[in-house]
């Protein structure tokens, strides 16, 4: 089966949260500045986008997504078996697109500099990779 990125529109958080809740404490853990509550603060304000990353009936990841001035921000990427669906990544930069902003910037760990440049994007000095859309 392969695994689908899927945005939760507002009034559906709060059912999807429970299956995503692990992915997304595995990311705040790794994350600076973060915590599970401003996350879900931030989704409920409509200040950010949750996405949750299905596979058949298995929850395997989530992202939690801003708009920033020119560019989206993915400020938050939790899960599993990320190789099978960092693919999913052209939704969030569709997204991006349609919202009008010109780029996606990412703050990741090290080694997704060597994963996402092979998808065209690119680091800067301290550490943002990111794309024009």
């Amino acid at each position: 089966m392969s695994s689908v990125a899927i945005p939760i529109p507002r009034d559906a958080v709060d059912q999807v949260l429970p299956r995503v809740l692990p992915h997304l404490t595995r990311a705040v853990d790794k994350s600076d500045g973060w915590t599970v509550d401003l996350a879900i603060r931030r989704i409920h304000n409509n200040q950010a986008l949750l996405w949750a990353v299905i596979d058949g009936r298995e929850t395997i990841g989530c992202a939690l997504t801003e708009l920033h001035d020119d560019c989206a921000y993915v400020a938050l990427v939790g899960g599993v078996r990320w190789t099978e669906w960092r693919s999913e990544l052209s939704k969030v930069e569709e997204w991006a697109r349609l919202a009008g902003v010109r780029c996606v910037k990412i703050d990741g760990r090290r080694g997704w500099s060597r994963l996402l440049s092979r998808d065209g994007y690119q680091t800067d000095e301290a550490g943002t990779l990111s794309k024009d859309v």
